[in-house]
């Protein structure tokens, strides 16, 4: 017997509800650090499950660019349609930025943090899908401050071809946004699971 499909269907986020009676525009921004081809089929996986999003948000017609990126997410100056982005919604164009999740949007922290507050400040939001964060309020700044922490350590791990490392006791699991971390009060590495 077989089993019936089982459809996903996002859920509408409530700030989105008042958006959408704005005609507010939406604009979608995916980065892959390489030209590789495993990196390139991750972004047309990431193009396709966000725009699955916001066509499950019954907002497909209020999309109005897809931001492609093909550099590390270290460096904002490297990252010409993160800028574009970044400069539609201060233009107004867009209001509304969904991210697969917090390391495709940057793995620094205070660039993060200094482009979602650039963005609140014009009036916009950033949705991070994987996370299920919004930028709408500050409340959710802490959370997204440690997973870009998280983002920018285990890029700076990579960069420096650190195989495996070890974690100091004692060590804490904490439980956010239905995801454990693991992290040291004596070690600022932070691991998720």
């Amino acid at each position: 017997m077989d089993s019936p499909k089982v459809k996903r269907i996002a859920k509408i986020p409530e700030w989105l509800k008042e958006l959408k009676l704005q005609k507010a525009g939406i604009g979608i921004y995916c980065r892959v650090s390489t030209s590789e081809q495993r990196q390139l089929r991750s972004l047309s996986n990431q193009i396709t499950s966000l725009i699955k999003t916001v066509q499950g948000w019954d907002c497909l017609p209020y999309l109005k660019d897809v931001y492609v990126d093909i550099y590390t997410g270290t460096s904002e100056n490297k990252r010409p349609e993160f800028n574009r982005m970044l400069d539609d919604v201060k233009a107004g164009r867009i209001k509304i930025v969904v991210v697969k999740s917090i390391q495709r949007f940057g793995r620094n922290t205070v660039t993060v943090m200094s482009a979602i507050n650039d963005i609140r400040h014009a009036g916009g939001y950033v949705y991070f899908e994987v996370e299920n964060l919004d930028t709408k309020t500050a409340a959710n700044d802490h959370i997204i401050a440690v997973m870009g922490g998280v983002a920018q350590e285990e890029s700076y791990f990579k960069s420096k071809n650190i195989k495996s490392w070890f974690i100091p006791l004692p060590y804490h699991w904490i439980y956010i946004n239905r995801q454990y971390i693991l992290f040291s009060i004596n070690c600022p590495i932070f691991h998720c699971i």
